[in-house]
């Protein structure tokens, strides 16, 4: 929210103007509600009861899970992951989001080849899904120089909208000392006619 290099809060090497910014987003986030639990194994009647209390109590509006993964009861069976993975998709969307009317957004990981890594019922149940990845050097320069985005995104999924062509995405730059993204300069796709 400061928008001050991680590195200075930390040795709070920090100028005036950014001291200034850093008491502004502490008294931000002092005025708003945020709740953070931690769940090793996280269940679908858990998730819904976190969520619902701190609706009801607190008036908390979005739901974040970071990140959607195996609860390790079902590590070793694929279909019985799967499963899981693809009911908590949809408690997310159609408890949650649906009948709970909260925002919800999640993180899985994926496989090399760009597949969604343990579940192919998430992609089938979600209402939108992106990917996030690191640009290449060759990316970087084929697209124009690092103006252009280190990231790049694409939506693979979307129940309500357009999806990404097989070569377009949005170019984006991440700032890691920051914790922040940039929408970049975004590059012209080039026809052979």
């Amino acid at each position: 929210l400061a928008q001050v290099d991680f590195k200075k809060i930390e040795e709070q090497t920090y100028n005036a103007e950014e001291k200034t910014r850093i008491d502004d987003a502490l008294l931000f986030l002092e005025d708003h509600e945020f709740i953070h639990e931690n769940h090793p194994i996280l269940t679908t009647d858990s998730l819904i009861s976190i969520a619902k209390q701190a609706k009801h109590k607190f008036n908390v509006d979005v739901v974040i899970v970071d990140y959607l993964k195996s609860n390790n009861e079902f590590s070793m069976d694929a279909f019985k992951n799967s499963a899981y993975m693809g009911k908590m998709t949809d408690v997310l969307k159609n408890i949650l989001g649906t009948k709970e009317d909260m925002f919800t957004l999640t993180a899985v990981q994926a496989n090399p080849d760009g597949s969604i890594a343990d579940s192919k019922k998430i992609i089938r149940n979600c209402t939108s899904l992106f990917y996030l990845e690191r640009k290449s050097e060759s990316q970087i320069l084929a697209d124009g120089g690092k103006e252009y985005g280190n990231m790049y995104m694409r939506c693979v999924a979307n129940r309500r909208g357009m999806l990404s062509g097989d070569k377009d995405y949005i170019s984006l730059t991440l700032d890691g000392n920051k914790c922040t993204f940039y929408v970049s300069k975004q590059p012209t796709p080039e026809s052979p006619f």
